[in-house]
């Protein structure tokens, strides 16, 4: 195991990296992580750093195979884009951008399945009170992604089906949608430092992919199998895809 390896080796003479980083780590008290903290934390940049933006990628794929319509919609303003502004080469960023529904597709998407279906916790500030409840200091509290985010009466009565056009109906309720949802990454200042990054894959992959290929559920009557551990894994996706001409 490179971990013990590494643990092994009190001068740290192995290549400077971030398992070099962790195996530095120290507490408050001076106390060196323990072998299991510093393969945690590892683990956890692993799975972090690419399972949630995997699982992003699957769950939009899999929306727009299962609502045809909404496949058709997008592909339309995609290749309208191309086709205005004369582009021979894949989308930036910025380009995604420009595309209202294509932006409102992914929302919705990781909307009914964020990758992280865990509860954050956090630590509450000096007592107070929510809705009657009253709730200590220091209180370990969080809330599950999908609870609030398929929540009716934030969403409304059709909070569990899949909806794009509910994020560019109204600007009031899409500003009022975008502080209520909770995607992969958290919110606050100990949100993730790669949430941005995962949304540019996520966007840049997902105009692409439907600009380049046409795609279906190979059984559309079977629905696709989550665990939810800290993510949420699907399985049991299967696609035929086909390149467009």
């Amino acid at each position: 195991m490179r971990v013990q390896k590494r643990l092994d080796d009190p001068e740290m003479t192995g290549r400077e990296d971030l398992l070099a980083h962790f195996c530095r780590m120290r507490d408050l008290e001076g106390k060196p992580a323990s072998f299991v903290e510093i393969l945690v934390e590892a683990m956890n940049l692993v799975g972090a750093g690419a399972d949630t933006t995997s699982i992003g990628m699957r769950t939009c794929l899999f929306y727009m195979a299962t609502n045809p319509e909404v496949q058709a919609k997008l592909r339309e303003e995609i290749d309208n884009f191309y086709n205005v502004n004369n582009l021979k080469a894949p989308m930036s960023y910025l380009d995604t951008q420009k595309l209202p529904y294509l932006q409102a597709v992914i929302k919705e998407a990781i909307r009914l399945l964020p990758s992280i279906v865990f509860q954050l916790p956090r630590h509450t500030p000096p007592d107070f009170e929510v809705r009657g409840i009253k709730i200590p200091a220091s209180t370990t509290i969080g809330i599950s992604p999908i609870a609030q985010n398929r929540d009716q009466e934030i969403w409304g009565p059709d909070a569990n089906e899949f909806r794009p056009s509910r994020w560019i109906e109204n600007e009031d309720k899409t500003r009022y949608f975008d502080r209520s949802t909770m995607t992969f990454g958290g919110s606050g200042p100990r949100m993730c430092i790669g949430r941005n990054i995962a949304l540019v894959e996520l966007h840049k992959f997902v105009a692409q992919f439907v600009h380049n290929f046409d795609f279906e559920l190979v059984n559309k009557d079977t629905p696709w199998r989550i665990k939810a551990y800290w993510f949420a894994y699907q399985s049991e996706v299967f696609m035929n895809i086909c390149r467009r001409n």
